[in-house]
């Protein structure tokens, strides 16, 4: 019996095909081990996300119970002096550790307040809200140009209406960007929307950021008027319609540190104040008690590091409660 062997060009053939074959066999197992390894390490980055978010939940427990039992012994009636107000908390945790701070999350312009109509601020004894805020940014050193615009744009953003008002933006402008999207026509549901809005650039953001906030209200204040420090100046500002210039009413401020007022009259009362009429101050923006918390820090999990921010609302029976938590960078 004869037996053939395989000519040379058909063995290289065969050869060319194995290798071809071993090739494609430990690209598929290096795929296979690549999305194995993403999977594991995406399930390790789910698994430490939870577990921050975990610790911030023990922390805002934690917080509001406290805020509770404080608000119910002093009536809410937090001063600069209150036990463990503006001051660093530390815990450790199992993998990790988590640091907080809790402030008065009312002394700030309530950017929600930019709802108000032209009706209701044309009300007897109503405070312009769109007025408030530009004498804010002017406080903050914008020029009028610029604090109209945003003024408008924000107003645009949060109203229910399609029309912009003159310097301001709805819906048809921001669907001509790049990346198109609609104005939300409702209340903003955190600072940080703010960057969505024409007008609001980083740097402008960074500039309002500390006197800005959104609370699910209307309201512009109330600040608390013996939680307030040097730098809650130029929020002082239109209060006084613009009458007292900031650096006066940052040395008033630095004089009341160690003090604490009964009422705002009493706050009124002081010398530099007393000479503003009653006509050019906003007096019911003011007052001794605290109705919104801050809880700002972060949380360390292995080696994730996150911010966060809670903000808690104080109801009449001195309740506290959260409002909204925020966890990640605050751009």
């Amino acid at each position: 019996m004869r037996i053939s062997h395989p000519k040379s060009s058909e063995r290289g053939a065969a050869l060319l095909i194995v290798l071809l074959l071993v090739a494609s066999l430990s690209a598929i197992a290096l795929t296979i081990v690549q999305t194995m390894n993403s999977a594991y390490q995406s399930a390790l980055i789910s698994s430490a996300r939870n577990q921050i978010l975990w610790f911030a939940i023990g922390a805002e427990d934690f917080a509001a119970s406290k805020l509770s039992t404080v608000s119910k012994l002093t009536e809410g009636k937090i001063t600069r002096m209150t036990p463990g107000f503006d001051e660093p908390i530390a815990f450790a945790l199992p993998n990790g550790s988590l640091k907080a701070r809790f402030t008065d999350g009312s002394n700030c312009f309530n950017l929600n307040a930019l709802s108000q109509t032209s009706e209701q601020a044309d009300k007897a004894g109503a405070i312009n809200a769109a007025e408030f805020y530009q004498q804010l940014l002017s406080a903050l050193e914008f020029d009028t140009n610029k604090a109209t615009e945003l003024v408008a744009t924000l107003q645009d953003w949060i109203d229910g209406d399609t029309l912009p008002r003159p310097g301001g933006a709805e819906t048809s402008y921001y669907v001509s960007l790049e990346k198109p999207y609609a104005s939300a026509n409702t209340f903003l549901v955190s600072p940080g929307e703010l960057r969505a809005i024409k007008g609001y650039t980083k740097e402008v953001y960074r500039r309002i950021r500390p006197y800005v906030c959104t609370h699910p209200d209307a309201n512009i204040g109330p600040f608390n008027i013996n939680t307030m420090r040097v730098a809650h100046a130029p929020l002082l500002f239109p209060v006084f319609s613009g009458e007292i210039p900031v650096a006066t009413l940052e040395t008033e401020l630095s004089g009341l540190e160690g003090t604490v007022n009964d009422t705002v009259d009493d706050f009124f009362a002081l010398p530099t104040f007393a000479i503003i009429g009653k006509d050019n101050r906003k007096d019911e923006v003011l007052s001794v008690t605290t109705t919104y918390f801050r809880l700002t820090g972060e949380v360390v999990y292995l080696d994730a590091v996150t911010g966060y921010e809670a903000v808690f609302a104080r109801d009449k029976a001195h309740n506290v409660a959260l409002v909204r938590r925020r966890l990640g960078v605050d751009e």
